[in-house]
């Protein structure tokens, strides 16, 4: 198969040679003066120019016109309309280029004025006419990839708008204040709608690169094609296969989970391999569990192994790597919007009776407060599920039976020589 995913950085070099430059806010007293000093002088070069956007309309109105379906079985009458809808779409980006190659950018830097508004709408118009659905969560912006939507950084996010008001010739007056980037950028989000889905958490989603599986409640499978109108936020790094084994998998976790009975012979804990592969088919679905793992005992003993092969079946995109000492403030925000978090070797001796508290409520369903750095806080209603080891048992207040009985203990007792 051939991933489908389309990266941020792909997506925005076939966006950004396709931006308009800007209308002005006064564009028709900067047509006006164009004519009247092109006149005034008799300049043969505005006459090119005029000859030159009459060339680049009907190349861009033929190619729009060619991609516009169902152009070709239209009546006369409605080809005509869309035509003149084109001609009015492009008409007046072309001759702002015009002024734009006329006069030059700084001559014109005193004259011409732009609107936040109106670069947030081109913006949002850009994404539209190239069919990439938007969507924002947890304040960030998310893309439609082609496969699921996908998490912009804010500094990634910046530099596209950055790189949409150099494309679209911004007045430099307007292009480096800080003002008019935040306006533009806080325009955009404010537009973009939250979760194009409802429900998506408490459904049984599984999305893998060859489509995505709905399970119903009767525990059957249906296989369908990605689609933006699912609203999922990951995609597995690989397709699925019903017919696929996993030997070498099982052999693994049959000579590390080997307790000793008591005459002393090594018999592999089938119940506990068992809850861990449960457990781990569960991490994939975006429904809540109230329920998390801890493997313990001491180092040498295929704990890491084991975790390292469970976060390698994820995208990274769906892992969070927040360690039970660092689970508390602004850092909670790594949580959001993954489907498993993994915490490896938890420090000896640590008492940690506020991250315990954290873990708790989240284990059993609380709606968790966060706080992050340079973002607006917002409520954690869907954490990840938990995969944690340390070398000895969780300490600190809070550890009560509300908590245990939630808590899955694995014990990896086989140590294996290096």
């Amino acid at each position: 198969f051939v991933p489908k995913t389309r990266e941020w950085k792909q997506i925005t070099a076939e966006l950004l040679p396709k931006v308009r430059p800007l209308k002005s806010k006064n564009f028709e007293e900067v047509a006006i003066a164009l004519d009247k000093y092109a006149t005034k002088i008799g300049d043969e070069k505005y006459t090119h120019f005029q000859i030159e956007a009459a060339e680049l309309f009907a190349r861009l109105s033929a190619e729009e016109l060619a991609a516009f379906e169902g152009y070709d079985e239209m009546s006369g009458e409605d080809k005509a309309a869309t035509k003149e809808k084109l001609e009015k779409k492009y008409q007046k980006q072309l001759q702002m280029k015009l002024v734009y190659d006329f006069f030059g950018r700084s001559a014109m830097v005193g004259f011409i004025e732009h609107s936040e508004a109106d670069a947030a709408k081109e913006i949002l118009e850009l994404f539209e006419d190239n069919n990439i659905a938007l969507f924002r969560k947890y304040k960030l912006f998310h893309y439609y990839s082609g496969t699921h939507f996908q998490a912009i950084e804010p500094e990634a996010y910046q530099n596209f708008i950055l790189d949409f008001i150099d494309a679209a010739r911004v007045n430099p007056k307007q292009a480096y204040q800080k003002k008019f980037i935040l306006e533009v950028n806080g325009s955009v989000m404010e537009r973009i709608r939250h979760s194009v889905s409802t429900g998506i958490e408490d459904k049984g989603i599984i999305n893998h690169q060859g489509g995505t599986i709905f399970i119903g409640a009767d525990g059957k499978l249906e296989h369908r094609e990605h689609s933006p109108d699912d609203g999922i936020t990951y995609c597995l790094p690989f397709a699925y296969d019903p017919n696929a084994k996993c030997e070498m998998w099982l052999r693994f976790l049959s000579t590390s989970l080997v307790p000793v009975d008591e005459t002393g012979k090594e018999i592999p804990d089938w119940e506990s391999i068992a809850i861990l592969q449960e457990y781990v088919a569960y991490c994939f679905l975006p429904k809540y569990v109230d329920y998390f793992i801890y493997l313990y005992r001491l180092g040498a003993n295929g704990k890491s192994v084991f975790l390292s092969v469970i976060e390698a079946l994820f995208d990274e995109s769906a892992v969070s790597r927040l360690n039970l000492v660092n689970m508390k403030d602004h850092q909670l925000d790594a949580l959001s919007g993954k489907l498993i978090n993994i915490a490896s070797e938890i420090p000896s001796g640590a008492y940690l009776t506020e991250q315990i508290a954290t873990l708790k409520s989240m284990v059993v369903g609380e709606p968790i407060p966060i706080n992050p750095k340079n973002r607006d806080p917002y409520v954690l209603r869907r954490p990840p599920k938990m995969l944690m080891a340390g070398n000895e048992e969780l300490k600190g207040g809070g550890t009560d039976d509300g908590l245990r009985r939630r808590i899955i203990t694995i014990a990896f007792d086989k140590q294996i020589p290096v």
